[in-house]
């Protein structure tokens, strides 16, 4: 076989082989666009670094070529619009004992401005009691309360007397993402979006309309954060609420002295309060909430969430189901009554409710739950109405019930007795 395959090219023409010609026609022609081509920026500042005011005054792309440092007034003023600038991990700082410029200005009526990738610096501290201390510096990063369609990235700002990142937070297309403020104060971050962002150690933390993975941590009276949807993100706030919101999903919200979490709807949450409700809702799911002295959770509707409290009711609601409460000394959960909705009972249905001292589980109709009370004088389970298919305990039953109802269907009393407020009210082999 081999030795016919050399006699076939032998056989062959010699053009047959022929590669042509390893000689170049010309040089390399270039096939790729350089970044100027691609976005043709101009240069402002000095590499070795700038000691005044950077004024951009005409549309276009800018890039920093070094350091900002003033002794007073903004690193860089903007006064048109359509502008990108890119910081390029550069840092602007001040000396101004003062601190009465911004580290950025805009001209009000200008939009459409994109900032990213640097650092403002400011002067400002945190004490040991977590309260801001001013320094010299700037009064703010960037403050544009009526800017539109504006978005800033990769920017970090510290120290500033005021808000750190401030844009109109009005359906005006303004976006902040992965930029973090700290010791800040006043605001940390707003705009009608904040994505991927942090705010720690300032006054009052994100305010939004939508904000998504975010971290907020305030020493003053303000929220941690406050927006219309918030997802995957943490609020804590001193004073203030931890969040405060339309939509909570996927949240944790803590606060000393105000709500953990308060919304219109809570979902897949936590919310821990010192004085307040850890959860405050209309609607609550698959949540966690808890309260030194105020309710663990308030919502007019539960489902699939656990409330406790200290001293206060741990789950507090028109309609509970699935849940469960407990408390130190209050109750442990209670489906109140509607009092916007006259005849519409409060129900507690397939729920838990525990109390060191109180009652464990109060409604007035309650299906398929549970309540422990450990003092003589309350009950495992109160209900108004109907308890069917309930199971109580009453570990101390001198005064009180394991369940006490006006109407038992198929209850039982694991410790304690049963107790029925209307004549044959115990049914269907109810003891």
């Amino acid at each position: 076989m081999r030795s016919l395959l050399t006699a076939a090219l032998l056989a062959l023409p010699p053009l047959a082989l022929a590669q042509g010609s390893l000689t170049p026609t010309g040089a390399p022609a270039a096939s790729m666009k350089s970044l100027d081509q691609i976005e043709a920026r101009t240069p402002i500042g000095a590499v070795d670094g700038s000691s005044g005011t950077l004024t951009i005054k005409r549309s276009g792309s800018y890039v920093l070529l070094g350091n900002v440092a003033v002794t007073a007034g903004p690193a860089i003023a903007i006064s048109t619009s359509n502008v990108t600038l890119d910081l390029n991990g550069f840092t602007l700082s001040s000396t101004d004992a003062t601190a009465a410029s911004d580290a950025i200005t805009v001209n009000e009526l200008s939009d459409a401005i994109t900032i990213r990738n640097g650092h403002i610096m400011g002067g400002g501290t945190i004490d040991e009691n977590g309260n801001f201390v001013p320094g010299p510096g700037f009064a703010s990063g960037l403050y544009a309360p009526n800017s539109s369609a504006f978005l800033l990235e990769n920017i970090t700002v510290t120290g500033v007397g005021q808000a750190g990142l401030f844009l109109a937070a009005s359906h005006s297309a303004n976006t902040i993402r992965h930029c973090a403020v700290t010791r800040c104060g006043g605001d940390g971050l707003a705009a009608d979006v904040v994505v991927d962002s942090s705010a720690i150690e300032v006054y009052s933390g994100i305010r939004a309309l939508q904000v998504a993975n975010c971290r907020a941590e305030c020493h003053g009276s303000g929220s941690g954060i406050e927006a219309g949807n918030i997802t995957n993100s943490t609020g804590i706030s001193v004073e203030g609420s931890g969040i405060s919101g339309e939509t909570v999903t996927n949240c944790v919200g803590d606060s000393n002295e105000d709500h953990g979490i308060a919304a219109t709807t809570v979902i897949g949450s936590r919310g821990l309060s010192g004085k307040r409700c850890g959860i405050l809702a209309t609607t609550v799911t698959d949540c966690d909430g808890s309260s030194r002295t105020g309710p663990g959770i308030s919502a007019t509707h539960t489902s699939n969430s656990q409330g406790s409290s200290d001293s206060d009711t741990g789950l507090l609601s028109y309609t509970a189901i699935n849940s469960s409460g407990n408390s130190g000394s209050g109750t442990g959960l209670h489906a109140f009554n509607d009092a916007y909705l006259p005849g519409r009972p409060g129900t507690a249905e397939n729920c838990g409710g525990i109390s060191d001292s109180g009652d464990g589980l109060i409604a007035t109709i309650a299906m398929n739950c549970v309540g422990t009370t450990n003092a003589g004088n309350k009950h495992g389970i109160l209900v108004e109405g109907t308890a069917n298919s309930c199971r109580g305990t009453n570990t101390d039953p001198t005064g009180g019930a394991a369940i006490k109802a006006a109407i038992a269907v198929a209850c039982t009393a694991a410790v304690g007795r049963i107790d029925v407020t209307t004549p044959n009210g115990k049914q269907l082999g109810t003891p």
